[in-house]
């Protein structure tokens, strides 16, 4: 450690900080070697390293396709998949976006040990073992207002469930904030819906963001930039009134049209 330099680890997240250029990178790379030691048999004699995070299906119904299996196999798969999935959660907690849908689908299917789902999730492991060094760099501005950006996506009616995925990923300034890839807890009657329910959810952690950084540096506002690809979307955020299909989408409607008053927070497409 040099003045002014901080290099060390922290419950395997390394943590790298320099105070004169004012820059912080976090990656994994010392948890995710001692992971590989650990699931050297995920690797197998070939040395087979995974290029991407995803599978090229993950049309698995449990309720559907079943297969035969012993219960004291059972047990032994699923505590397998339960803590080779728990450790993958855990970097994807750490900054590793690249990895949350993957990692969010697997978590679905931690009692199902199908051949598919275990194989699904060892290609997430070999994914990571080849890109230790990913990471994630924050710079400091302290000329820069600190506003928060928000951009939200959903896919209708994707899950087994007949339930929607919803993403978003939250910027403050230049720097990212979080991101997250989940199944919605409702089920939408429409495209439009899925994608309301996404903006609700990501601008929820925006406005905790908000209420935060407000809090430490009270004199600064912050403004929320609002970004979604779905113009019925905007559509029905600008009615007067909306009759929604379920309550449960018309709060959600409600709760951001309050929070919306302002046109202009609102941008239809994402920004170059």
């Amino acid at each position: 450690m040099e003045e002014e330099k901080l290099d060390t680890d922290i419950l395997g997240l390394d943590l790298k900080y320099d105070l004169r250029k004012g820059v912080i990178s976090l990656d994994m790379r010392s948890y995710l070697t001692k992971l590989e030691e650990e699931y050297k048999n995920v690797i197998g004699d070939y040395g087979k390293i995974g290029k991407v995070p995803h599978v090229t299906s993950y049309k698995i119904h449990p309720k559907e396709q079943v297969f035969e299996i012993d219960k004291t196999e059972y047990k032994r798969k699923v505590k397998y998949l339960q803590e080779l999935i728990g450790k993958l959660n855990y970097v994807r907690s750490r900054g590793r976006l690249d990895i949350e849908f993957a990692v969010r689908k697997s978590c679905q299917l931690v009692l199902y040990p199908h051949p598919k789902v275990i194989e699904a999730t060892e290609k997430i492991t070999r994914y990571l073992f080849g890109t230790k060094t990913l990471g994630m760099t924050f710079k400091r501005d302290v000329n820069k207002a600190l506003n928060i950006t928000v951009v939200s996506d959903a896919s209708w009616n994707t899950e087994f469930d007949l339930k929607s995925r919803a993403g978003a990923a939250i910027w403050l300034e230049n720097n990212f904030f979080y991101g997250f890839s989940k199944k919605s807890t409702i089920v939408c009657d429409s495209s439009a819906e899925s994608e309301l329910d996404a903006l609700n959810m990501a601008e929820k952690i925006a406005l905790f963001l908000k209420f935060k950084l407000e809090k430490i540096c009270p004199n600064k506002k912050r403004k929320i930039t609002l970004i979604t690809d779905s113009a019925p979307a905007l559509g029905w955020l600008k009615q007067d009134y909306y009759k929604p299909h379920t309550k449960f989408i018309g709060l959600r409607v409600e709760r951001l049209k309050e929070r919306v008053d302002d046109p202009k927070p609102i941008i239809s497409n994402t920004p170059p």
